[in-house]
């Protein structure tokens, strides 16, 4: 599903619109740091995300997230059936290279075009909440949108994003 729906069309309109692929993508060689830093940085915010959801949550601003859809996911990832390293590519990895394939490579990109950079990390974000539906994760999603976004820029490079997200949703 996320090969076919994002990261596919992606890639297909990246193939038709653009006159470099390295270039949209960012496909360059980033540096440690930068790298270490997308590592860090997932571990650092995610424990403050899920805390400020809770808060929103209890505050009354968030629905309550739908708990038979939670209980079903949860009852996978402890079943003794699905290898670890299976979860760890589904939910982590396969994730983290198609939405970063898609929302900081081609969307960020081509809104960064204009020279609107902060605009365009901001409306990447956004579109990278919405597509995740669940108030909770999508508003997650949009504020770690936003340091995706910054570290894409930053570091001239799709891969310490792709760090970042792959932690985060390892954990």
């Amino acid at each position: 599903q996320q090969l076919t729906m994002i990261a596919c069309p992606a890639i297909f309109m990246g193939l038709l619109l653009t006159t470099s692929l390295r270039a949209t993508f960012r496909l360059r060689m980033p540096s440690l740091n930068s790298m270490l830093m997308g590592a860090g940085l997932a571990a650092l915010a995610h424990p403050l995300s899920i805390e400020l959801s809770s808060f929103m949550v209890h505050s009354g601003i968030l629905p309550p997230p739908p708990m038979e859809g939670l209980k079903r996911i949860n009852d996978l990832l402890q079943s003794s059936e699905l290898s670890p390293w299976l979860i760890i590519t589904v939910f982590a990895v396969t994730p983290a290279i198609c939405e970063e394939i898609a929302f900081r490579g081609f969307i960020l990109s081509g809104l960064a075009r204009g020279g609107r950079l902060k605009i365009a990390i901001v409306v990447s974000s956004l579109m990278f909440g919405i597509i995740h539906m669940i108030p909770q994760q999508a508003f997650n999603a949009a504020l770690l949108g936003l340091i995706l976004g910054l570290l894409a820029v930053h570091s001239r490079s799709l891969f310490p994003a792709m760090a970042f997200h792959l932690c985060n949703n390892a954990i």
